[in-house]
């Protein structure tokens, strides 16, 4: 039993820590349930003998007589080992709880305490509780990112949300400072929506299924304030049109968006400039991965427009997200030189406790685009050697980039690889949604029939023409814009190399 999981996460707590997990064991929120008394009597135990170093007496058998005494049970070793399950899911609470508690603080309970007042027309209680959340939120811990993002996020809707409850109280509209604060809540909605179609970082699960009721809801109150002519509103209403309606000439409708976006640019604040610039180049992105060929040239004009503008930057740093979509868009359409500038020039701006390692899957990218595939190897083997990652996002396109690598030196590893990122794909199915799993799946699928086809070709097994018929018959499923698929051009260029 000493070797079990349960006791090796006991041993590494701190004496506080187990302390502060005893408290949170004997509250119902966290250990409920018909063995909740068992589950904390079981903790008491461990708790001592870790405290007084004898973990190699603990024996499964004496722990349950210790445990379970009067307990009837035919079997109290299966017993107690649901029970050390039981314990075990309370503690990976306590751990997340902690995380939370120490890199959020203040932030996430004031949060919760604004909505509870919120949601009881306590407008006066949520005004004073968001005040001090802001603060709180400047003094918090250093935190990713997306924490940041999304804390940031909530936080506006409570600001909103009490700034409309205090006008209203007070008789006076405040015209013009209603407008503003309502885009920036919109503006903000749009990229987070966004954001979570696209799977760029963290998933936001209230937008999987219900954004385009939310769409409907904020183009509706666009309308009821577009009597003001306010440019913003005009702006995140066309906005919308691309994400809502199908259109046949869906780039048109962009640029038409991108051209109002430039002449308004100066009527609107410029968070809300910032906000639907990267707007517009998601939507370049998602278009461009269901085979759009005109958003492939329009992205790298959208990304070195808004590097000069500065619209890239959050607080003087880049996203990991926004610095890999650079370098990416880059070379696929052959700016090697611009690519190698950025990351000369931009690596040490990049934040997030994932920069190294962002930085060496971008030398790797970029010497793969090179046709240099042992300096891409070099980096790839670098990145695949070392801890496990802590985004499913960048792991999947450094899995990806090695993929790639192994079919261009025609390697018998690649069957092995391509299993293994299989099993990756189906392990971080609750992070993907049911669009972008189908194209990592879809991926593997083709890149196995393009390996197939090549073997047979070296092997003579097929000739010219029906190495032809085949091919075509591929690249005429990879091309059509419905087909779900990664790495589209890549693989339509193996493919017409046959």
């Amino acid at each position: 039993m000493k070797d079990s999981i349960l006791v090796q996460t006991l041993m590494a707590f701190t004496p506080n820590e187990m302390q502060e997990l005893g408290g949170f064991l004997a509250c119902p929120m966290f250990n409920g349930g018909s063995h909740a008394n068992q589950n904390l009597a079981l903790f008491t135990l461990l708790a001592v003998k870790i405290r007084e170093n004898k973990c190699v007496e603990i024996d499964k058998s004496q722990v349950s007589e210790a445990v379970f005494d009067g307990i009837q049970k035919k079997d109290k070793t299966r017993y107690l080992e649901n029970r050390m399950s039981e314990l075990m899911s309370a503690i990976r609470k306590y751990i997340a709880w902690q995380e939370i508690n120490q890199a959020w603080g203040g932030t996430f309970e004031g949060l919760a305490v604004a909505r509870f007042y919120r949601d009881r027309d306590l407008g006066h209680r949520q005004e004073q509780v968001v005040s001090k959340t802001k603060n709180a939120l400047e003094e918090c811990h250093p935190m990713p990112p997306n924490d940041i993002f999304l804390l940031r996020f909530w936080l506006e809707e409570e600001t909103l949300s009490f700034e409309s409850f205090r006008n209203q109280r007070k008789g006076d509209l405040n015209i013009s400072a209603s407008i503003e604060s309502l885009t920036n809540y919109y503006s903000t909605k749009l990229l987070t929506i966004a954001m979570a179609m696209l799977q760029q970082e963290r998933v936001v699960p209230e937008y999987q299924s219900d954004w385009k009721l939310l769409v409907v809801k904020m183009r509706s109150i666009f309308k009821e304030y577009g009597y003001f002519g306010n440019s913003a509103l005009i702006l995140l209403d066309r906005a919308l049109t691309l994400m809502e309606e199908e259109s046949d000439e869906p780039f048109e409708q962009l640029q038409e968006f991108l051209h109002l976006l430039e002449f308004s640019q100066e009527k609107i604040p410029y968070k809300i400039s910032k906000n639907l610039a990267a707007y517009a180049r998601n939507y370049c992105i998602t278009m461009s991965s269901r085979g759009y060929k005109p958003f492939h040239a329009a992205r790298i004009i959208l990304y070195k427009a808004h590097l000069e503008k500065g619209w890239l930057y959050e607080n003087g740093k880049l996203m990991p997200s926004t610095f890999m979509n650079m370098v990416n868009t880059g070379l696929l359409h052959g700016e090697l030189d611009w690519v190698h500038d950025l990351l000369e020039t931009q690596q040490g701006k990049i934040n997030g406790d994932d920069k190294d390692r962002v930085i060496a899957y971008c030398y790797a990218r970029y010497y793969f685009q090179c046709g240099q595939f042992d300096q891409t190897s070099k980096y790839l083997n670098t990145l695949l050697q070392s801890k496990k990652f802590g985004d499913a996002s960048l792991e999947r396109l450094v899995r990806i980039l090695e993929l790639k690598t192994l079919y261009e030196g025609n390697e018998e590893l690649i069957e092995t690889q391509l299993h293994n990122y299989l099993m990756f794909i189906r392990r971080t199915n609750n992070t993907l949604d049911e669009e972008k799993r189908q194209m990592n799946m879809n991926f593997i699928k083709i890149i196995r029939q393009i390996k197939s086809l090549r073997d047979k070709t070296s092997f003579k097994q097929l000739n010219s023409e029906q190495l032809k018929t085949a091919a075509e018959k591929l690249i005429k499923t990879i091309e059509n814009p419905h087909f779900l698929i990664s790495e589209r051009q890549w693989l339509l260029e193996k493919l017409k190399s046959l």
